[in-house]
Formats: C-alpha cells, sequence, structure tokens
C-alpha cells in the first residue's frame, strides 16, 4: 500500500508542470494572503484514502480506476462523478485519514489540477463547480498549506484569486437554486478568507443577502420545496457565519435571520425516527449531518406551529407523526426535483416509520429519479395512472435543470382544525386532474388525540366545468400507502382489511370502504444502501363522476398491551 501511495504521489507530481495557468498571471493580484480556515461541517468518508491506495477512486455513486492514470486524466464514469472530482469536497475525506501520504496526496492533487491549461472551458468551470471547489480548498487550506513551498503555495494563492475573478465575472450562469446562493456564498467567503480583498466583501454581500433572501421563504424552508435542502445550506452558512466572527465583523442580520428560520423548519420536516420526510426529492437522511446542523440551534424550544409558505402540514398526537404535502410545485426554474405529490403523506408511529413515499434516490441509482417523481411513487390518489403534475419538457427548461421541469395543481386548497376531543383534522383538495379529465381530488385526514388512529376520506368528483367535446367516462384510481420496508404486511382474511405489523412490535390495521384494497410490491429508495423491495396498500376503484373511499389505519396492538 505504501509504494502505491508513493508511486501514485510521485506520478502526480511530476505531472504538475507550471502552477499558475497561462492567461491568468499578468492580471492576478499575488500578494493575496490566506487569513482564516473556515470550518468544515460535512461528515467525511474515512474509506476513501483505502480506496485510493487500491488504485479506485469512488465519488458521487460512482468509482472509476487511477491505478494507472491521473484521475484528471481518466474517463468519468458519470457526470456526477466529474462534478464532484473538480469540485474537492473529497479532500476532507483525505483530511480526515490525517496520514502524512493523505496530506501528499491532498496536496499533489490541488497542484496538479492548478498547473493544468484548462482556461476557463468545461464542466470545471461552471460556476457552481467552482464555487464549490473554491469552499472545499479554503476549508482544507491547514491541510494543504502544510508542507507547501513558497512558491507552490503562491501558485495557490494566484488560483484561489484568479478563480474568484472568473466565478465573479460568470456568476449569473449559475443555475438557479441553491447552486446559484453556493455561487454568490463562495464569493463572498472567499474574499473574507483573503488578506486585502475587504472591498470585494463590501461588494459581494448585497449580492449575496438578496439571493439568500430569495431563496430562503419566510417559514425557513427552501423556494425548491424540497425538505432537505436547508440543511445541505446550512452546511455552508454556518461556516461563513463564523468567517465573519474570525475577521472580528459582525454577520450581517440577513445571514443570521436566514439560519433562525431555517433550524426550526428543518425540525418540523421531521418524523419520529429523525428522519426528514421524503417529499420532493428528500432522498437519505444522513444522522451525523443532520445531527450537526441541529447543534448549532439557536432557537432552542421555539417550533415551527405551521409553514404556510413551504405549504407542508405537520400533525402530531402522542408518538405519532403525521406530514403531509399541500403545496403546488416551486417555480418551474427550481423544479428540478420537484415531485408530483400533491396531497401525500408520511406517517410514523415512535421512532418507526409507517406509511412513507418512495423517496428520492442517490446519484448511484439516478435511472430510478423520474418514477420517483410520479405521483405513485407516493402515498396519495393517482387518477387514470396519471400524475397530479405535468412534466415541462421545453429545451430551455431541460437544459437549465438538467431534467423535465414539472407544473400543475395550480391550486391547492386546505383547512385544518382541532377537535374538542383532542383530534387533528385536514381537509385538502387540489386541482391537477381539472384540465385532463375535469376533476377535483380531496383528501380528509384525522389523526385521533391518541395518535392510534387515522382516518381518511379521498374523494375525486367533477369540476362543473365543461370542456368542449368531453363525455363522462368511468376513471380508474388508485389510493398508493407506501410502507417502509420494515414493516410486515398481511392479509387477515377479511375482505377490505389489512394488517401491517411494526419492527417494534406494534399492530396496525387498514380497513377501506368504497375501493377493492389490494397489497402490492412497492420500492423505498431512501436507503443508504440503494433501492429496497417493500409493499404498499393499494385501494383501487372506478370514478364515474364522483366517487369516494373511507379509510382508517388504527394501532390494534402495543407490546405488552392492547390498543
Amino acid at each position: 500500500m505504501r509504494e502505491r501511495i508513493a508511486d501514485l504521489t510521485g506520478r502526480m507530481r511530476d505531472m504538475a508542470g507550471r502552477l499558475v495557468p497561462a492567461g491568468w498571471a499578468s492580471s492576478i493580484d499575488a500578494a493575496a494572503d490566506l487569513l482564516i480556515v473556515p470550518q468544515d461541517l460535512r461528515s467525511t468518508d474515512l474509506g476513501l484514502m483505502s480506496e485510493i491506495s487500491s488504485g479506485k477512486l469512488g465519488l458521487a455513486g460512482a468509482t472509476a480506476t487511477i491505478d494507472d492514470v491521473s484521475p484528471f486524466d481518466v474517463s468519468p464514469p458519470t457526470h456526477a462523478w466529474s462534478e464532484a472530482l473538480h469540485g474537492f469536497s473529497w479532500l476532507s475525506d483525505l483530511r480526515a485519514a490525517r496520514t502524512d501520504a493523505a496530506r501528499r496526496i491532498a496536496r499533489t492533487l490541488v497542484l496538479e489540477w492548478i498547473g493544468r491549461d484548462t482556461r476557463g472551458i468545461g464542466l470545471a468551470w461552471r460556476p457552481e463547480v467552482v464555487a464549490r471547489r473554491l469552499l472545499s480548498w479554503l476549508a482544507n487550506g491547514a491541510n494543504l498549506v502544510d508542507g507547501l513551498s513558497p512558491g507552490e503555495y503562491d501558485a495557490l494563492l494566484r488560483s484561489i484569486v484568479a478563480q474568484l475573478a472568473f466565478l465573479r465575472a460568470h456568476r449569473h450562469e449559475a443555475r438557479a437554486g441553491d447552486r446559484r446562493l453556493i455561487a454568490e456564498l463562495a464569493i463572498l467567503e472567499t474574499a473574507l478568507c483573503l488578506s486585502g480583498h475587504e472591498d470585494e466583501v463590501r461588494a459581494a454581500l448585497p449580492l449575496f443577502l438578496g439571493e439568500l433572501d430569495r431563496q430562503i421563504v419566510s417559514d425557513g424552508g427552501h423556494v425548491s420545496r424540497h425538505p432537505g435542502r436547508p440543511v445541505a445550506i446550512l452546511l455552508d452558512l454556518l461556516p461563513l457565519r463564523q468567517c465573519f466572527v474570525a475577521r472580528n465583523m459582525t454577520p450581517p442580520e440577513g445571514l443570521v435571520e436566514a439560519i433562525r428560520r431555517m433550524v426550526p423548519m428543518i425540525r418540523y420536516m421531521r418524523l419520529g425516527d429523525g428522519g426528514i420526510a421524503r417529499f420532493n426529492g428528500m432522498g437519505v437522511t444522513i444522522p451525523d449531518v443532520l445531527g450537526t446542523v441541529l447543534a448549532f440551534d439557536d432557537a432552542v424550544g421555539q417550533d415551527l406551529e405551521s409553514a404556510p409558505v413551504s405549504r407542508y402540514v405537520r400533525m402530531q398526537r402522542r408518538q405519532a407523526v403525521v406530514l403531509v404535502d399541500v403545496g403546488t410545485p416551486p417555480p418551474v426554474t427550481v423544479s428540478g426535483e420537484a415531485a408530483a405529490g400533491c396531497l401525500s403523506f408520511e406517517m410514523s408511529s415512535g421512532a418507526t416509520l409507517l406509511v412513507v413515499n418512495n423517496g428520492a434516490p442517490d446519484e448511484a441509482n439516478r435511472a430510478w429519479r423520474l418514477n420517483a417523481r410520479g405521483t405513485a411513487a407516493h402515498s396519495t390518489l393517482e387518477l387514470n395512472d396519471s400524475s397530479s403534475s405535468l412534466l415541462v419538457r421545453q429545451p430551455d427548461i431541460v437544459e437549465r435543470l438538467g431534467v423535465p421541469g414539472i407544473s400543475e395543481p395550480s391550486a391547492v386548497e386546505t383547512r385544518t382544525r382541532a377537535d374538542e376531543d383532542g383530534a387533528l383534522e385536514l381537509q385538502a383538495s387540489h386541482n391537477g386532474y381539472v384540465d385532463r379529465y375535469g376533476m377535483i381530488h380531496a383528501r380528509t385526514l384525522r389523526l385521533s388525540a391518541q395518535g392510534d388512529r387515522l382516518d381518511g376520506v379521498d374523494r375525486v368528483y367533477e369540476t362543473g366545468r365543461t370542456t368542449f367535446g368531453r363525455t363522462r367516462r368511468s376513471l380508474p384510481f388508485a389510493i398508493h400507502f407506501h410502507f417502509h420496508p420494515d414493516a410486515e404486511l398481511r392479509r387477515p382474511g377479511e375482505v377490505g382489511k389489512a394488517e401491517i405489523v411494526l419492527p417494534s412490535g406494534e399492530i396496525w390495521e387498514m380497513v377501506a370502504e368504497g375501493a377493492a384494497l389490494g397489497i402490492e410490491e412497492s420500492v423505498f429508495l431512501a436507503r443508504l444502501s440503494g433501492p429496497s423491495r417493500a409493499a404498499q396498500i393499494v385501494l383501487r376503484g372506478q370514478a364515474n363522476g364522483e366517487a369516494e373511499v373511507r379509510w382508517r389505519l388504527a394501532r390494534i396492538h402495543r407490546p405488552g398491551r392492547t390498543a
């Protein structure tokens, strides 16, 4: 292993060549110095060093062989792998190894990258990749600088300043959404970390705060409605706040307030197992990452009561938590991960997940993503085998997002109330099927005061609005209830009834009227190990102008006693 690492280090150092790319040197101020190293809050992969020593490099769910070639010369297995390579977030994994060999490889790869004359061309110079690279180099600055010669250190600083200048000139090309926010953040943070860039800080601050205000809505959610996006953004916002403190500057109020709003929203979207509900692109919750963000909570005890802008409803009684998506899709320019899950819900009992959505897959299973965005992948009603949202495949949208966006429904009506007996009730409806079928989907959910029963009514009905040429016809519907893979579904022998056995020992029963109840295969995509086989209860029927299905999900057994 030592010989392989030594060979890799020597080979890459030989490749480094000229450290300052041609065309940059004459215009870059070499007087800058690295004043502070931002805190790195991201979790690390301690196995990366072992991978490299065996001639492999795994990034973004794909692996490339680098045994006899530089990682910058291999044919990238996926676009995401290449983006991750040039983003350099993996430097944190090498730093975590805490070995001289890992430090040498980190320095060598950075110097090699600097020595390649790419002149701002290609994926490595897309604004969002430049931004992530700058943030990664800064966060690992101490590890990189240690052992550099004066000439190498000068080359590193020249490259950072050059990339800052490039990003400042091309910031407008970053994709809308969190990538544009991170581009603005990287400009500001880099200027804070370098000496002699105080004017840059003053110029960058209002642009960053404006973008932050556009993306973090008033209840603390993200404009994309991705419930996990605030976690990822906070991993960058929190170190930025500390950079102001390290420079003896007061963190701007807009930054502080955004952080204060976001953390309660993250808590609002958690189920009983501690994970974030799987709506609109949310996949696996990484406990270490979530715990790191919540450790910085300045609003302990200040729970969010509602999310009127992000449009999620939280219903909690005793140990039961129900989270419901009651929103329209986000603006199409940030809808690349949004899903057709209107009125879908997830539910937990204690620390055990019960009803779930399929969730979003990771990069290694990207082929599942389009299906995961469909209505059938969510615990809600699907009409005529069609999703409640429409894919937007306009070339400019697909080019901007990399995937189709979504639109519809355009309106979601909601009403919540607390009954005298302590139960919580949500009434909601959406118009996602009106233009195609002239029908509304309405859903009522009622969570009992004891948290041991969820009653539901799903109804589809005609709007009374007529469309030329439309005649009434019978349309099939399916109401999906996806269950976590650890749950066991079984039929007790009675028509219209099913039992759900949880790993906690609890047993829940589902009964339904107005549709045929069946148990079917499902898949759960939000696991670190990849897609897992699961099961779902599906209530199927026909709507001839109108249909109503009443169902009940009730706990019938708790370990040690009967509910």
